[in-house]
């Protein structure tokens, strides 16, 4: 079986003993001196990229974990949950630290997403604009995404339905041209 660090590095197309990190280009040597013999290892690989690539390192080291154990256990439930054991043992680092705390802006992807699933809320269970601005459900979204930044009623009533909406009306006109 292939170890996971090749994942990171090459072989050198002018030496066989030679890798090449491919986030950094530097060559590495593999060469292995075992009971007078000359074999090729990997171990080099994996203290090059531990040292100067650990992130990149630990995620690989992780993603093969999780197809090992998705492999033996293979279902989907307890790919999910080391998947999730696998993140929560990871320490963060200090700019994701930071970037963790940052409140999304009214225009990010994410928030958008959140705006859609809210506006087909208000459609769907023909909810006031209002609900927005009620104290539960400001609670339960600061519970659910401390990040997002709840927008006012009027930002639903005047974009965020309009455009969902729109949405609608362009795939269902799409179903109609389809089925003629």
């Amino acid at each position: 079986m292939a170890s996971f660090v090749w994942k990171l590095f090459k072989i050198s197309d002018s030496c066989d003993s030679i890798a090449i990190c491919i986030p950094c280009g530097k060559q590495i040597s593999r060469r292995c001196s075992k009971s007078g013999q000359q074999s090729f290892s990997t171990t080099p690989l994996h203290n090059h990229a531990k040292k100067f690539h650990c992130k990149l390192y630990e995620e690989e080291k992780n993603y093969k974990m999780e197809c090992s154990s998705a492999a033996q256990g293979s279902s989907i439930c307890s790919s999910l949950i080391s998947k999730k054991k696998c993140e929560m043992q990871k320490q963060m680092f200090v700019e994701d630290s930071f970037t963790s705390k940052k409140i999304w802006y009214i225009n990010d992807e994410k928030s958008k997403q959140i705006h859609r699933k809210i506006a087909i809320m208000i459609a769907l269970d023909n909810q006031p604009f209002s609900i927005t601005e009620d104290d539960g459900f400001i609670g339960l979204m600061a519970f659910l995404q401390p990040r997002y930044l709840i927008t006012s009623r009027h930002y639903f009533l005047e974009t965020a339905i309009p455009l969902l909406y729109d949405q609608i009306k362009k795939k269902f006109f799409n179903e109609i041209a389809k089925s003629q």
